[in-house]
C-alpha cells in the first residue's frame, strides 16, 4: 500500500539521515564472563527478554569511534576531569579493560570540598571504563567527586559548581584538565 511504502521510505530516511548509532555489524570481542549472555529476572520484566551486551569493539565501531582510533585520536596528550556524585571501583575497571584489552589509565580521586572518598557506585565506575574505552591514551583521569566533606555526594547546584571550580582551578597547573566531563543529569536550565 501507499502508506507502507511512505513508513519503509521514512523509516529508511530516520536510520541514514536522523540516528547518531550505525547498525552493529560486528562480532563482540572480549573474555567470556564479559560475552556472556544474561537474562533479566527481576521484576517488572521477568524472564522477558535475555540480554547480550554489547563489547566496546562493538560500540566504538556503532557510534564511528573506531575510525578516530584508527586515525590515531585515541586522547594522548589530554588530561580529563569527570565530576561524579559517586565513586568508583578500581577493582571493577581493571577487571573490565582486562576483559577487553583496554590498557590501565592513571585515575586519581579527589572529594570536594574534602573528606572521605565516597562509596563506590555504578555510575561512575562505567564512565571510566567507558573513557578508557574510548580514550585509552589519556594522560590521566582525575574523578572530582562533589561531597558534603562528610563522605555523603552533594548534588546540589551549588556543590556540582564549587567542585568544578575545584577541577578547572584548584588542581597544580600541569595536572589542570583539557577536558572536563560531567555525568549528572540535571534540569539544564542550571
Amino acid at each position: 500500500s501507499i502508506a507502507e511504502r511512505a513508513m519503509m521510505a521514512s523509516d529508511s530516511i530516520l536510520n541514514t539521515y536522523y540516528t547518531s548509532a550505525l547498525h552493529n555489524n560486528g562480532v563482540a570481542v572480549g573474555c567470556a564472563e564479559g560475552l556472556a549472555t544474561t537474562s533479566q529476572n527481576s521484576w517488572p520484566l521477568n524472564n522477558l527478554f535475555t540480554t547480550q551486551s554489547y563489547a566496546p569493539n562493538q560500540w566504538l565501531t556503532a557510534y564511528g569511534l573506531d575510525q578516530l582510533q584508527k586515525s590515531g585520536l585515541n586522547g594522548a596528550g589530554e588530561r580529563l576531569a569527570v565530576l561524579e556524585i559517586d565513586g568508583f571501583n578500581p577493582n571493577d575497571i581493571a577487571t573490565y579493560n582486562s576483559c577487553f584489552g583496554i590498557p590501565n589509565l592513571a585515575i586519581h580521586a579527589h572529594s570536594y570540598p574534602s573528606g572521605p572518598l565516597l562509596a563506590p557506585g555504578g555510575e561512575t565506575t562505567l564512565d571510566i571504563e567507558t573513557i578508557g574505552a574510548i580514550a585509552s591514551g589519556v594522560d590521566r583521569i582525575d574523578v572530582w567527586e562533589s561531597t558534603d566533606g562528610n563522605g555523603q555526594p552533594d548534588a546540589t547546584n551549588y556543590g556540582l559548581a564549587n567542585t568544578l571550580n575545584a577541577a578547572i582551578f584548584l588542581a597544580p597547573r600541569a595536572e589542570r584538565p583539557n577536558i572536563v566531563s560531567i555525568s549528572v543529569g540535571g534540569c539544564e536550565a542550571y
